[in-house]
This record gives C-alpha cells, sequence and structure tokens, in this order.
C-alpha cells in the first residue's frame, strides 16, 4: 500500500497543515499588532509634540497682538500735536522760544 493513504494519515496531514496555516495567521496578527501599536504610540507622540508647540505659539502670538496694540495707540498719539511736543521735550531736550533749559548733573 505505497500509493494510498489511511484515514489517520489524511487526517495527521490536516492537523499538521491547520496548525501550520494557525501558526502564521498568529504571527500575522503579531505582527499587525505590533506595527500598530508603534504607528499609534508615534501619533499620540506627534499630537502631544503638535500640542505643546501649539500652545507656545498661540502664547507668542498673544504678545504679539498685545505689542501691535501699543504701536497701534502710539500712531494714535502721534496724531496729537500735545503728545509730541512732550517727546520733543523729553527726549530730544527741545525748547520754546524764550524758555531756559536747566540740566541738571550729579
Amino acid at each position: 500500500m505505497t500509493g494510498t493513504q489511511t484515514s489517520a494519515d489524511r487526517s495527521s496531514v490536516s492537523v499538521r497543515g491547520t496548525r501550520r496555516r494557525l501558526r502564521i495567521w498568529m504571527l500575522f496578527l503579531l505582527g499587525f499588532s505590533a506595527w500598530a501599536g508603534f504607528t499609534f504610540y508615534d501619533q499620540v507622540h506627534k499630537l502631544d509634540s503638535k500640542m505643546a508647540r501649539m500652545e507656545e505659539l498661540e502664547l507668542k502670538l498673544a504678545d504679539t497682538r498685545a505689542i501691535n496694540d501699543a504701536y497701534k495707540q502710539e500712531i494714535v498719539r502721534l496724531n496729537d500735536p500735545e503728545y509730541i511736543e512732550q517727546i520733543l521735550r523729553k527726549d530730544h531736550l527741545m525748547t520754546k522760544e524764550g524758555e531756559v533749559l536747566y540740566i541738571e548733573t550729579k
């Protein structure tokens, strides 16, 4: 009986084939799970990094807006002749005609 297989031989081959397919399937699942876990961890890390950067940029934006508002207020003030006169007297030591400028020395 060299050419015929008994039912026990076929059953044994079938069980070995099933086990082989099950091992391959488990290896595939393990690999996929490892890849999915790594991808998830990487995405969470990138998201945390982006959120921290966004908070940092929002603070910088708030500071820039405050500076911008101060500049806008300065532009409005520079249209006032009295304010310009104050700047000229204080920063550039200018006087009106007939005034005498006294500078304190320490």
